[in-house]
């Protein structure tokens, strides 16, 4: 975000638009916090969620909660009340924070409809180490890596944060153009574009493999079916990026190849905040299209609703010991 793009904010900006941005998030921000921390405790109980399988899934999880409770939480949402940051001296680690965990996040999304892809249509690779975390580790080094050289090499002039801006107007590395471009097709427009692509891919083959089927084909390894869960667990999660990321991308990549001010005041004020509610979105569509954590919100509500009250179980135990010393008792 540059300096431009922050007086432009600052322009927009009001104090009725900042408090539906502190509705918005904070309504939803603790029942969302509580499904992410209920889905840690499944998979804490649940084997087959601990699979390397879905360790991508669980990564993505992971650093949605820790956006929410590092960023959201203690600074936006405040920022959002106040209109201001708290000290200059948080700017650097807001803007550093925000930039590389939605980046992880990013290409996260982006691992896993290939992981999904490799696993419904190529089964027989091997579950190892090296096909499911390396690539989660190395792309999470990559991002980390990325942001902490753009951020060392490029430091930033005197008086360049502002603290009545979202995000303090933006990483120091957004002073050249070469750096801020070669980031946003790093960060922003590779990850959609393999997202959009893998998914696309997958669909197109489910479909076609389904249409085209032949008799004999039931006992071929294509064996989709069994893992159907796998492909509605992704499109559930890919959707919810859709929505909130699409009209952000579809937003800058006519402003770098057509008018500058399309829809500028509409992203300035709404569109750069969307990554916040895939944040708190996922943990929802995690939840209800993953079976074992559904299966323990029943089983836990069956156990309640069996549970004997303390009155009427004493009651009956008492009944059931004056029938057994006493045959006679009805």
């Amino acid at each position: 975000m540059s300096n431009d793009t922050s007086s432009s904010i600052a322009s927009l900006e009001t104090p009725l638009t900042r408090t539906i941005k502190l509705i918005l998030f904070s309504v939803p921000l603790g029942p969302s916090l509580l499904c992410s921390l209920y889905i840690f405790i499944c998979v804490i109980h649940e084997r087959q969620l601990r699979r390397r399988a879905n360790h991508v899934m669980i990564a993505i999880i992971l650093i949605d909660f820790l956006n929410l409770m590092s960023d959201l939480i203690p600074i936006s949402l405040s920022y959002f009340y106040t209109g201001h940051v708290r000290s200059l001296s948080i700017c650097l680690y807001w803007v550093t924070g925000n930039y590389t965990l939605q980046g992880i996040s990013s290409w996260l999304m982006a691992w896993a409809s290939i992981d999904r892809y490799l696993l419904i249509f190529f089964h027989r690779l091997q579950d190892t180490f090296l096909r499911h975390d390396v690539p989660i580790l190395g792309l999470c080094a990559f991002v980390v890596g990325w942001y902490i050289t753009v951020t060392f090499t490029h430091s930033c002039r005197e008086n360049w944060f502002d603290g009545t801006q979202f995000l303090c107007g933006g990483p120091c590395f957004a002073s050249s153009t070469v750096i801020l471009t070669a980031d946003w097709i790093l960060i922003v427009l590779l990850p959609t574009l393999v997202i959009v692509a893998f998914n696309i891919l997958l669909l197109g083959r489910v479909i076609f493999q389904k249409c085209r089927r032949r008799p004999g084909f039931e006992g071929r390894s294509f064996t989709w079916r069994k893992n159907r869960k796998l492909l509605i667990q992704l499109l559930a999660i890919i959707i919810v990026y859709f929505i909130t990321q699409l009209p952000l991308a579809i937003f800058s990549i006519v402003r770098l190849f057509g008018p500058a001010d399309f829809l500028l005041d509409i992203s300035l004020i709404w569109l750069f905040y969307t990554p916040y509610l895939i944040y708190i979105i996922i943990p929802f569509a995690y939840i209800a299209t993953t079976k074992e954590c559904r299966k323990q919100i029943c089983g836990w509500q069956r156990r309640v609703a069996i549970a004997p009250t303390g009155p009427t179980y004493r009651l009956k135990t008492l009944t059931k010991s004056m029938a057994t010393n006493n045959p006679d008792y009805r």
